[in-house]
């Protein structure tokens, strides 16, 4: 292995924000981000994810809901030995009044740790 270039050690530990995150009755946390365009990179919410999985030692599920406009957004982001993973929910395959459905159903437990992609039901598709 050949070194370049030394790093800095000091990290930044700035402020951050999340939308929302809940306690789970299984003690995991939820962590739900709302998007009104797609992201790039899934490494803002990686480091949202560490920071709650480091405060409350404790798995982290985080789901994306995408705005109507988004038609695709990355759900794993690999870094070597760090692979990370969110479950994306793009409301633009939905009709508008099955968008409640949709959200309650990726609401419920049960559908963590499902791959992806997943149909729902043909009833809620667009």
């Amino acid at each position: 292995m050949e070194l370049a270039k030394a790093l800095p050690t000091e990290l930044p530990a700035s402020a951050l924000r999340v939308d929302t995150a809940w306690r789970m009755v299984d003690g995991r946390i939820f962590h739900l981000e709302f998007q009104t365009e797609r992201e790039s990179s899934l490494e803002r919410f990686l480091d949202y994810d560490t920071r709650l999985a480091r405060r409350y030692h404790v798995p982290v599920r985080t789901v994306i809901f995408y705005e109507a406009r988004v038609a695709s957004a990355p759900d794993t982001l690999d870094l070597g030995t760090i692979q990370y993973r969110v479950e994306n929910v793009l409301l633009r395959y939905f009709q508008g009044e099955t968008v409640l459905e949709v959200v309650v159903f990726w609401l419920t437990p049960f559908v963590y740790g499902l791959a992806r992609p997943v149909v729902i039901s043909s009833s809620l598709l667009a």
